[in-house]
């Protein structure tokens, strides 16, 4: 089990100068994990005058390739902290000589996961209501 207490990243926030706060927060980590890539799926679209037509290619260069999973707790909550939390761990791995951190080239990728959750949720019987 994690102590999500003691596993925390720093990072400044990368708020525009018109924000009201430019100041540092921690957001917890989860977990650290080693996975293998799968490869990479592509699919292109075909208009002609009759049909619609799809087409799937697979890029099974990276296949195999180490991947570490870097796993936030839900601490993160605007667009603003989110780009900072990427770009201070873009920094960081590159400072460490683990990757070059270049999205572009798909050396460094995020997967997002937005919670639609009410913020304050009160739950009466079955229902539950924003309160």
């Amino acid at each position: 089990n994690t102590n999500h207490n003691d596993t925390t990243t720093t990072t400044p926030n990368n708020k525009p100068s018109s924000s009201p706060s430019n100041k540092f927060f921690s957001i917890g980590i989860d977990r650290i994990q080693l996975e293998q890539d799968t490869g990479k799926t592509t699919t292109t679209t075909t208009h002609n005058n009759q049909n619609n037509s799809q087409t799937s290619y697979i890029d099974f260069n990276r296949a195999g390739s180490t991947l570490i999973e870097i796993v936030f707790l839900p601490q993160i909550h605007s667009a603003y902290e989110a780009a900072s939390v990427v770009s201070t761990l873009q920094k960081l791995l590159r400072y460490l000589g683990t990757c070059d951190g270049k999205m572009e080239e798909g050396s460094l990728r995020c997967d997002v996961n937005i919670s639609i959750a009410p913020i304050n949720p009160t739950t009466t019987n079955d229902t539950t209501t924003s309160g």
